[in-house]
């Protein structure tokens, strides 16, 4: 199970927004959500290779969606609580992935 907990909002938003394009048409489908589900599968990838920095790619894309709730459309309830939790997630799995490698930063 350890080793599926950075993919796990990879999947769900995977799901998620395979769910909206076929429900609402490929019009609803926006292509920046393909580029959002690259960095977060990315994300999953290196951190389960112990790789601590990829979280960052998780991290990015939680500050994109907290901009966009902020700034983009206004959608505060929507997408500004998702990207907190996105970067609040990702920083936690950097954080316990990094403590796992027992590297050093210089």
């Amino acid at each position: 199970m350890r080793k599926l907990a950075a993919f796990i909002p990879a999947i769900v938003c995977t799901i998620f927004y395979g769910w909206v394009a076929l429900v609402g048409g490929m019009g609803s489908f926006s292509p920046m959500v393909v580029v959002w589900l690259a960095l977060l599968w990315v994300a999953g990838v290196l951190l389960n290779k112990v790789i601590w920095w990829g979280g960052l790619f998780g991290i990015v894309t939680g500050a994109c969606f907290i901009y966009m709730g902020t700034q983009e459309t206004g959608q505060i309830m929507r997408e500004t609580p998702f990207g907190v939790i996105l970067l609040l997630y990702y920083a936690a799995c950097s954080y316990f992935v990094y403590k796992k490698s027992g590297s050093k930063m210089k």
